[in-house]
């Protein structure tokens, strides 16, 4: 048998090393939830359902977590993904605000989404869903902070709680921001009322930044037992999305949509960001190999070629 040269280990190492480098370095963190940076901060809620009045204001820095979740009572894989998230979620050391976005365009059998909640799913994840599974709304997908998103059961890294929980503890970029947030209800009758809400929003890191308000009504619990996944019993349901616009506050009448059983429509607010897209000359590396991977490439080539002159002399 031919002995093995002493260039030949290397060149091994160095061909692992380049093929394996991209897989060591994707963490369970997640994905990019869109093209450019952006991201959701905000979360604070209140009862309004048969509520009179009710008033909540919080810092920037002291508002909790938002999982943003697309789902349907009929898929199954849901089920795994919501009760992974929920055991990371009750692990997890800050408050985490839930927000379930039910498929409703083209839908038969779910009856709890919405076209407003499918129309801002698909503007604010669906070009990176689509990217990454071939569907701009694909339940299940699970979004932590509106930054990273989770789309399927298959996770990045050694488990899915890990992937939620790494996403969950990743620091979100304008959690730390001072200023404020605040969202009132006002009402006769419980039903029909009217929205007050503010937002002073971060001055520092926001060059090119855009930010805008979202109103979410959430159904805390909707039970429906002809969902075939058998969940039977479906939290934190979105009815109804208004988009707020771009100011720092403002007032709205609004009604409050039915409630499937029960009488708990919660409104919550939400402030979006999205960053501005990176220069022109400066483009992101999407390749198999990553450039540390190319170096290693080359370095191997190297040592492949002088194995060959080695041996043909």
């Amino acid at each position: 048998m031919r002995n093995l040269s002493p260039t030949a280990p290397a060149l091994l190492l160095l061909l692992l090393a380049a093929v394996l480098l991209p897989i060591a370095g994707s963490e369970s963190l997640g994905d990019r939830s869109g093209v450019n940076d952006q991201g959701v901060f905000g979360g604070l809620h209140i009862l309004a359902s048969n509520q009179t009045s009710g008033s909540v204001q919080a810092e920037l820095a002291d508002l909790p977590d938002i999982a943003e979740g697309y789902t349907a009572s009929w898929c199954e894989p849901c089920v795994v993904a919501e009760d992974t998230f929920q055991q990371v979620a009750t692990n997890h050391s800050e408050e985490v605000v839930e927000l379930q976005f039910h498929r409703a365009i083209g839908e038969s059998q779910d009856p709890f989404g919405t076209q407003a909640g499918d129309e801002r799913w698909e503007a604010r994840y669906g070009t990176q869903s689509q990217a990454l599974v071939g569907l701009k709304r694909a339940p299940p997908t699970i979004v932590v902070n509106g930054e990273w998103i989770h789309p399927g059961v298959v996770p990045n890294g050694e488990t899915l709680a890990d992937d939620y929980a790494s996403s969950l503890a990743e620091p979100a970029r304008f959690e730390g921001a001072t200023g404020s947030s605040s969202l009132e209800w006002q009402s006769s009758d419980g039903e029909s009322g009217t929205v007050t809400w503010s937002v002073t929003l971060p001055t520092v890191d926001v060059d090119g930044v855009e930010f805008s308000t979202l109103l979410i009504a959430v159904e805390e619990s909707a039970y429906f037992e002809e969902g075939s996944n058998g969940v039977g019993d479906y939290p934190h349901v979105v009815r109804d999305v208004v988009d707020l616009g771009s100011g720092a506050g403002g007032e709205l009448s609004y009604t409050l949509p039915d409630e499937w059983d029960g009488e708990d429509i919660s409104l919550v607010l939400i402030h979006q960001w999205s960053a501005p897209p990176p220069p022109d000359d400066v483009t992101e590396d999407k390749g198999f190999l990553t450039a540390a991977g190319i170096a290693l490439v080359v370095a191997a080539f190297s040592l492949a070629l002088v194995e060959f002159r080695r041996r043909t002399r």
